[in-house]
């Protein structure tokens, strides 16, 4: 009987193991099935040859976890980036080998995670998803409801931001400058200060300083004396586009004046972060690890602590031939 017991056991985590995540193969059937049974459809899209695609497909798919919510809550399927560069550009964007982004039955973008992710991190985008699909069909239906309603609009570009989906965000921040624009100041100026201040940052995010540069701009002249209250997250945005400039002083420069005059700052972190990445690029490690350092110290539960860990390994441990 023991023996018994035994083989069924083994048997049992063999079968698991050999049938993991359902994959789909067929990215437009898969969204046709994902319509006709209403349910979020998993896009993860790969590159051959990339060691961290092995490393997920081994460790993270095979999570035990992962595989349950994957299969009862989601449709998933497997989109080689090669294959479908123009889907990879639309969905997530970007020069990456690995990503993942979680579709609904329309084919909007309900969240993204770039890049290689381990189980653990890879579950929490799977639930914030599903549990905060619900909050976006509410924004987008209280929009629908109300299209002149500029601040229905902006919950729902804040509701994508919240899921993790910047190019949906960005898109609905931009109505919400369009539309606001078109009424009287008031609740909507504020509204389009703050269309302003997202789209910047999303553009310098991408590397688009010019665009980020106009936007920032539209904010400033829009809310001189800082009423909105949005001028420490316009400080960092400038440091990123001096960053990607290379004016490495004039982006230490924003960001020292924005933990001067913000020091309560719901970014300060990020400005720690930022601060460290641009003396690290200008040639001071000892204050870039200063500026890490203390980001670790005074924000230990901050969800860039592992950005900032591995810029300090960056820093002690240098690759062969590093230079900036």
């Amino acid at each position: 009987m023991k023996t018994l017991i035994c083989v069924g056991l083994l048997w049992s985590s063999a079968l698991a193991a050999e049938t993991g995540i359902a994959w789909r193969r067929d990215y437009g059937a898969a969204l046709v099935q994902a319509q006709r049974q209403r349910r979020l459809l998993v896009v993860h899209f790969w590159l051959e040859g990339r060691p961290l695609v092995q490393t997920m497909n081994a460790e993270t798919f095979a999570h035990p976890e992962v595989v349950k919510l994957s299969n009862e809550k989601f449709l998933n399927v497997k989109v080689n980036i090669d294959s479908r560069p123009e889907l990879f550009e639309k969905t997530v964007g970007g020069r990456g080998g690995l990503a993942a982004c979680i579709l609904d039955a329309g084919g909007d973008v309900v969240s993204v995670l770039p890049g290689y992710a381990d189980a653990p991190a890879y579950l929490q985008f799977l639930m914030k998803a599903e549990k905060g699909y619900v909050k976006l069909k509410a924004a987008r239906a209280a929009a629908g409801k109300s299209p002149r309603d500029v601040g229905a609009l902006c919950r729902l570009a804040e509701t994508y931001e919240e899921l993790g989906s910047p190019r949906r965000a960005e898109q609905e921040f931009e109505n919400v400058i369009r539309l606001g624009s078109r009424g009287p100041a008031g609740d909507a100026g504020r509204f389009v200060c703050l269309g302003h201040e997202r789209v910047a940052r999303f553009c310098a995010l991408r590397g688009r300083n010019l665009d980020a540069r106009k936007h920032v701009a539209a904010y400033r002249q829009a809310d001189p004396d800082n009423r909105v209250g949005r001028l420490d997250r316009i400080l960092l945005t400038e440091a990123l586009i001096f960053w990607i400039e290379r004016r490495f002083s004039d982006s230490t420069r924003a960001l020292e004046e924005g933990m001067q005059r913000f020091p309560s700052s719901a970014e300060r972190d990020r400005m720690l972060l930022a601060l460290g990445v641009v003396l690290h690029e200008s040639g001071n490690d000892p204050k870039a690890l200063e500026a890490l350092g203390k980001l670790i110290k005074e924000y230990p539960v901050s969800p860039i602590l592992a950005q900032a860990r591995e810029q300090i390994a960056h820093i002690k441990n240098p690759p062969p031939d590093h230079q900036h």
